[in-house]
Order: C-alpha cells, then structure tokens, then sequence
C-alpha cells in the first residue's frame, strides 16, 4: 500500500494498551503494539497473549516508561529486563527532562554495542 500517486509508504500502526481487545485489535490489524509503564514480567505475559492471537503475523513490541521512574542509573538495566522480556523497541517519555546532554548520555546509555 502507499499514499497517493508519489507512492509514499505509510506510517506504521501502532496500538498501545494492555487489555485482550487491545492485543486482539494489534494482532488482527496493527503493525506494532504498545505497553505503557508495566513491568518486565508483565509485558512478557501481555507478549507471549498477543504472539498466542496474532499466530503467524508478527506484531512489533514497544514498552513506554517514564524517565523521571527509571533514570540514567536505572535505563541500561531497563532495557535488558524488557529486551528479555520481548520488547523490540523501548521509548523514554522525556517529559521534565530537556536538556540535551542528559538526552545524549541516555542514548549512550540504552544504544546497543
């Protein structure tokens, strides 16, 4: 699919929230899906109940967390813990924290290699 004559692809769909119509709904029609502010054990359970309904289609996982919550101390840890549990793309809510220097050194922090 594209938008338009200029063939241009289409953002992905993204379906964020944690009940079983939210995994249903991603794993019937979404391209990723979304856990805000849960755990590393729990986004593993609501992982393992989407793969269960999206059977062969592969839906991306994304786990949400405050930064203010995990901190530049706590972000490498995070990301393993959610890393193990499944996730495939981790996204830091920077809401207070502005500067660009912390956001560098996050992104030293959580980047592989």
């Amino acid at each position: 699919a594209s938008l338009g004559p200029v063939r241009i692809e289409p953002p992905p769909i993204v379906v964020g929230g944690t009940s079983d119509g939210v995994l249903a709904a991603a794993a019937a029609h979404a391209d990723g899906w979304n856990a805000s502010s849960v755990e590393a054990d729990r986004f593993a359970e609501l992982a393992a109940r989407l793969d269960e309904l999206a059977g062969d289609r592969r839906v991306g996982r994304q786990v949400q967390l405050w930064f203010r919550e995990v901190g530049l101390d706590g972000a490498r840890a995070a990301r393993d813990r959610f890393e193990d549990a499944g996730a495939d793309t981790l996204l830091f809510v920077l809401d207070d924290e502005r500067d660009p220097d912390t956001i560098a050194r996050l992104a030293d922090i959580v980047r592989p290699g």
